[in-house]
């Protein structure tokens, strides 16, 4: 019985090792996608400064900005946000003050 748990272990031991240099436990990042990213330049955003009310959201305030009714992705107004206030999170606003918030068109 105790060669078996030490046949068992040895195998599974083998078997995490070879997982891990197969296919990896961290996200690998190609060097092409790093270096793609960095040249590329910032598109220009569009943005109005408001100054933030009682029971306003990132998502509620924009909402209100948008001529037009538009579905517009969670994470790109969350990233536009945080570009345009210096890495800000949209988490993290304070009603009085101001902050520079997208506009986006429907083109």
């Amino acid at each position: 019985m105790k060669k078996l748990g030490v046949l068992l272990i040895v195998l599974f031991i083998g078997y995490v090792a070879y997982y891990d240099i197969s296919v990896g436990t961290l996200k690998a990042s190609s060097p092409q996608a790093v270096e793609t990213a960095a040249v590329q330049k910032p598109e220009k955003q569009d943005y109005q400064t408001v100054v933030v009310q009682q029971g306003d959201t990132v998502l509620s305030i924009i909402s209100q900005l948008q001529k037009e009714d538009s579905n517009l992705n969670i994470e790109k107004i969350s990233q536009d946000f945080r570009r345009l206030n210096d890495n800000l999170s949209p988490e993290n606003i304070q009603v009085g003050k101001k902050y520079k918030f997208p506009i986006y068109s429907s083109s």
